[in-house]
């Protein structure tokens, strides 16, 4: 009989066996052979490849029969990164992306053959007393825990600062108002007769919201000012006033050629009394008094004599 031979290297060969007995030996042997060539194969590839491990509920790159080790992947693409991917990522793709995040971070932050170098933050610290100092932080969340403090108390100092200039300002200030009566005061602690509001060029500001007077050394304002002036105007201008009025015209206009003493033209006549001597001249309008029509008439009754007299405003016939 010529049957397959396989030898225990998995090599097939033709051999002859003379009797059934034999060729069944030699199947087998053939068996034999095979199953164990199978198992090789099977633990072969078991121990070079990925397999799947029922314990661990995953692929396995552990080698070795009992002291197995962990083993490397080479050669994988680079895998899909994103919020729902599930490929495996290689290395070249981890360092580009810590090599940015290094690059982001900078102060020397660095990642090299998977190991990171810590950065290192020099900041400008400001202590509670408002002193300013250098201080090396090695991450972020401590750089900027200092920068938070120092912009804490820097915000302190100002607060504490501005608080001082604000009570300067109020002991200082002209300007004072009680917290009570709410009643303003200008320069009531300090010296001085004047107030001058001019600007900075001397040029004059207008003063507004200016409450009526009531009170002989209050400020009076425009609306009582022009008040007053109209109600002196129409008091001047009216019959009863004590002033003397040029003569009106028909249309109410001044006459500036006549006035009329007295309360109106049909009024009683009055005296004009105290009058300084006026200008007794040809061409002088000036008002006479009676102590000069007294000299005159004097000197008339001296000149024509013969017992002729001037006295009260009358002469005595010569």
């Amino acid at each position: 009989y010529k049957l397959s031979n396989v030898d225990a290297d998995g090599k097939v060969n033709s051999a002859e066996f003379k009797d059934v007995g034999s060729a069944f030996t030699g199947l087998d042997e053939n068996i034999k052979n095979v199953n164990d060539r199978i198992k090789e194969v099977s633990e072969g590839v078991a121990q070079d490849s990925l397999s799947w491990s029922k314990d661990d509920n995953a692929f396995s790159a552990q080698h070795g029969e009992k002291e197995k080790t962990a083993s490397k992947i080479k050669y994988l693409a680079g895998g899909e990164i994103s919020a729902t991917s599930t490929e495996a990522i290689n290395g070249s793709q981890l360092y580009e992306t810590n090599d940015k995040v290094a690059t982001y971070l900078g102060g020397g932050a660095g990642y090299k053959n998977g190991v990171w170098t810590d950065p290192s933050f020099t900041v400008k610290t400001v202590n509670g007393d408002g002193e300013e100092k250098a201080e090396t932080y090695r991450n972020v969340g401590d750089a900027l825990t200092g920068v938070g403090s120092s912009i804490t108390n820097v915000k302190n100092e100002i607060t504490k600062q501005i608080n001082n200039e604000i009570a300067n300002v109020k002991g200082d200030s002209l300007v004072q108002k009680d917290a009570e009566s709410h009643r303003i005061t200008i320069g009531s602690k300090v010296e001085g007769s004047e107030i001058n509001v001019a600007n900075s060029k001397g040029s004059d500001r207008t003063l507004s919201g200016v409450k009526e007077a009531t009170k002989s050394n209050e400020a009076v304002n425009k609306g009582q000012f022009d008040k007053s002036l109209k109600e002196l105007s129409d008091s001047l201008q009216s019959d009863d006033s004590a002033v003397i009025h040029y003569d009106k015209k028909e249309k109410d206009e001044i006459d500036y050629q006549n006035v009329t003493f007295g309360k109106g033209k049909d009024s009683t006549a009055v005296g004009l009394h105290n009058v300084a001597d006026g200008k007794i001249a040809e061409n002088s309008h000036d008002v006479i008094t009676g102590g000069q029509i007294n000299a005159i008439g004097g000197d008339i009754a001296k000149y024509l004599g013969g017992g002729a007299a001037f006295s009260g405003g009358a002469f005595t016939q010569p």
